[in-house]
């Protein structure tokens, strides 16, 4: 877990909300979280942004996507 500016780990809240850091990292950030209330609120925005990215609604794929792209790679 890398420090953020001013000994912050800003860097690890998304890999702590994704539950992608080691025991001893995510130990370190559980005890920081504990006493950094702008860390929580930071953390707190991103499980809101997660649930809101989670919650919405994905617009169907067009039909001619596929040809699209093919004729985009040919003319490259």
């Amino acid at each position: 877990m890398s420090d953020g500016s001013n000994g912050h780990p800003r860097d690890g809240l998304s890999e702590y909300l994704d539950d992608q850091l080691g025991v001893e990292e995510r130990t370190a950030m559980d005890r920081h979280l504990a006493s950094c209330e702008d860390c929580r609120a930071e953390l707190d925005a991103l499980r809101r942004l997660a649930r809101a990215i989670g919650d919405a609604e994905v617009p169907p794929i067009p039909s001619d996507l596929a040809a699209r792209i093919g004729r985009s790679l040919d003319a490259a």
